[in-house]
């Protein structure tokens, strides 16, 4: 059922960059009370925004300390936030489910060891979405969504850690992104 949920949601994601109308089945897929959601507002560009989410060494400057991604469809999001560590805290085995460069990216999510129980099994039951909007010359709307969280104390308690974790990534993204420091690099 979440995986259909997922499938669903991507289809309506990209029906709505692609300025379709509405469906009314999207209604069900937009939004779950769960989800983790933040809108970001980015002094970059879409490509810039973009590189920064699909590019390795991008991803370093701002989310995980070492970063493999293959930016394609079925290709690996793996991020490591212990770099001698890759079996833990990590999302080792992580792929890209949905990819429409400059548009749309979505991958699968583990969590944190406290939380491997629930969020490390196959398949992985949390995932994350990400959708770029070009708001003018250098400015980004970045839509971001983290899916399929379970509903009991545990689920709630891995939930409220991964917001907290996003909030301080995200922190960073705004940081890196507003001073226009990307260009130099």
């Amino acid at each position: 059922m979440a995986e259909m949920k997922f499938a669903q949601l991507i289809l309506c994601t990209l029906m709505a960059i692609g300025a379709s109308a509405s469906n009314a089945s999207c209604k069900d897929a937009t939004m779950n009370s769960r989800d983790i959601t933040f809108d970001l507002n980015l002094n970059i560009s879409v490509e810039d925004t973009w590189n920064l989410w699909t590019d390795s060494r991008k991803l370093e400057r701002w989310l995980t300390a070492e970063a493999n991604v293959d930016p394609k469809v079925a290709g690996a999001f793996e991020l490591f936030w212990d770099p001698t560590n890759h079996n833990d805290n990590s999302t080792l085995g992580c792929k890209i489910t949905a990819f429409v460069p400059y548009r749309v990216l979505a991958f699968q999510w583990r969590g944190p060891v406290p939380f491997a129980d629930l969020m490390n099994v196959e398949p992985l039951p949390t995932w994350a979405l990400v959708s770029f909007e070009s708001n003018g010359i250098d400015q980004t709307v970045l839509h971001f969504r983290h899916s399929g969280w379970g509903e009991s104390e545990r689920w709630s308690a891995a939930r409220e850690w991964q917001m907290n974790a996003w909030k301080g990534a995200f922190a960073e993204l705004e940081n890196l992104a507003n001073k226009n420091s990307l260009r130099k690099h």
